[in-house]
């Protein structure tokens, strides 16, 4: 029986789905190089995202008004459905009743994540409007 070469063997292994590596990781030395390295790097990519998520009892807790608006403003840009979320400072300035809002919306274009965190990271805009504008 012939082997094959590593570089086919790591075609086959990612042709896979995640569900089936873990048992094809048991074939061969290589598969099983393979998977630990994928392993790895998932678990990877899963710490560093539990270690910069938006934690709720942190939101909960927090008294200083500045770090309870800015975590909120965090909150927003990670779990607000992105078809409105470009269109929420028009929206949060016209329910507001706020012209100098609106007239710094109409100087600029709303376009990336980036815009609307600065945009709800203007001074003028406090914690409190935010949740009375809500999602």
């Amino acid at each position: 029986m012939a082997l094959l070469c590593d570089d086919i063997m790591e075609c086959i292994y990612y042709q896979l789905p995640m569900s089936q590596r873990d048992t094809i990781s048991k074939t061969s030395k290589q598969m099983r190089i393979l998977y630990l390295r994928d392993r790895a790097l998932t678990k990877r990519i899963q710490r560093f995202f539990r270690n910069h998520r938006v934690k709720w009892d942190q939101y909960d807790n927090e008294e200083d008004d500045d770090k309870k608006k800015d975590i909120h403003v965090r909150i927003y840009i990670a779990i607000y459905p992105e078809e409105y979320l470009y269109n929420y400072p028009a929206f949060l300035a016209k329910k507001m009743h706020r012209p100098d809002l609106q007239e710094w919306l109409t100087n600029r274009e709303i376009k990336t994540r980036r815009d609307v965190r600065t945009f709800l990271s203007l001074d003028t805009i406090s914690d409190h409007d935010i949740c009375y504008t809500g999602w």
